[in-house]
């Protein structure tokens, strides 16, 4: 390894930890209340040192967004078993992102619930919903999907996976991955098998 890479690897070392204060920081007093004096103290850094890494809150908030977004992409490109149907298929898809979820909670709440810039925030949902369209592209069949654009039915599963999300940040003792996205999925799945048999009879 040469002195510069090692170099690189210390600093984006240096930033994760940045980060991860922050987080902590920000889930126990608030983004708006923590200064960069705060989040300094909480990683062990001088203040002045912290600016030589993120120059401002709202950059370290930024490197949040980047965080979870690619804690959140990865999950999609993990192969899942061929022999599974597509609702168990998107199931484990699921069960993965709560795993995130549980992992960056603090993050996670802090972007959907209200920090940041609105725009950022749809931004990161639209990738998610790209990368969910190439998901079914390379995971379901056509007649799975009731004829329909793999675009058109990640648009709908996002927003279920959405709305569970921002209530289990709200009350997180509810069981929406063991009984309510389950059932969400087979009233979707159901309703694709239905539109397309539809289709079929019209033809």
């Amino acid at each position: 390894m040469t002195i510069a890479s090692r170099r690189e690897r210390e600093i984006a070392r240096t930033r994760q930890d940045i980060l991860e204060a922050a987080a902590r920081a920000f889930a126990r007093n608030g983004y708006q209340a923590v200064t960069m004096q705060e989040i300094a103290k909480e990683a062990g850094y001088t203040a002045a040192s912290l600016y030589s890494y993120f120059e401002s809150k709202e950059a370290i908030l930024a490197g949040l967004r980047e965080l979870v977004l690619s804690e959140s992409l990865s999950i999609f490109e993990q192969p899942v078993p061929a022999s599974l149907s597509l609702r168990d298929k998107l199931l484990v898809l699921f069960e993965r992102q709560y795993e995130i979820a549980l992992k960056r909670r603090e993050i996670a709440g802090l972007l959907h619930l209200g920090g940041g810039n609105p725009a950022d925030l749809c931004e990161l949902h639209k990738s998610r919903m790209h990368a969910l369209a190439a998901f079914l592209r390379k995971n379901a069949r056509p007649e799975e999907l009731g004829g329909h654009a793999p675009e058109d039915v990640a648009l709908m599963l996002a927003g279920i996976g959405g709305a569970f999300f921002a209530q289990w940040l709200l009350d997180p003792q509810q069981g929406w991955l063991e009984e309510r996205i389950p059932r969400a999925l087979d009233v979707l799945l159901s309703g694709l098998r239905a539109t397309s048999a539809e289709s079929s009879r019209d033809q």
